[in-house]
């Protein structure tokens, strides 16, 4: 894959920040152009990077979550007719991005804003391509299957830290 043929995304409520890498261009767009990917710069065969958190399915009170899940539907078939990769980048790494960035532009720790993560998670994925590999695939899925396919892994947690508690303890 090339390395910059690649844009980044931020979902808010109202707006995506978009990022272009090749262009190193950020523009904003609102959620119904970016639910048919009507995003300055993407062409077909490109890939989109998006934070994990915001490409599962509206619930409740979610915070994170723009989509229902028939809107994600939506997302993903159209990104399958136009040849269109859509990765989730894990959230908890994007910190880590921020601070890589930070010192790659030689600032103190840069904000925590949409701008500075998509452009942040660009140059993480230019200076480390082999991260490419180890993102997942989009695939639309609701909040509560998420919590479904991955309760195994906090249950796992919990129980390392109750261990861990009870060796601290004794």
């Amino acid at each position: 894959m090339n390395n910059v043929n690649f844009i980044v995304c931020d979902i808010g409520k109202k707006q995506i920040t978009a990022y272009d890498a090749r262009e190193k261009f950020h523009h904003e767009i609102t959620t119904d152009n970016f639910r048919l990917l009507n995003i300055a710069g993407l062409v077909d065969g490109m890939t989109v990077v998006i934070e994990d958190a915001h490409l599962r399915a509206q619930e409740d009170n979610s915070l994170a979550q723009t989509y229902t899940i028939d809107e994600l539907e939506e997302i993903h078939e159209t990104s399958i007719k136009r040849n269109v990769t859509i990765l989730c980048f894990p959230q908890k790494v994007t910190p880590k991005a921020r601070k890589i960035y930070s010192i790659s532009i030689g600032n103190k720790l840069i904000d925590k804003t949409d701008k500075n993560d998509t452009a942040s998670i660009a140059h993480y994925l230019e200076s480390f391509p082999e991260v490419f590999k180890t993102l997942k695939k989009f695939s639309p899925i609701t909040g509560s299957e998420h919590e479904e396919s991955t309760k195994h892994i906090y249950r796992d947690r919990d129980a390392l830290t109750e261990s861990s508690n009870n060796a601290r303890n004794e």
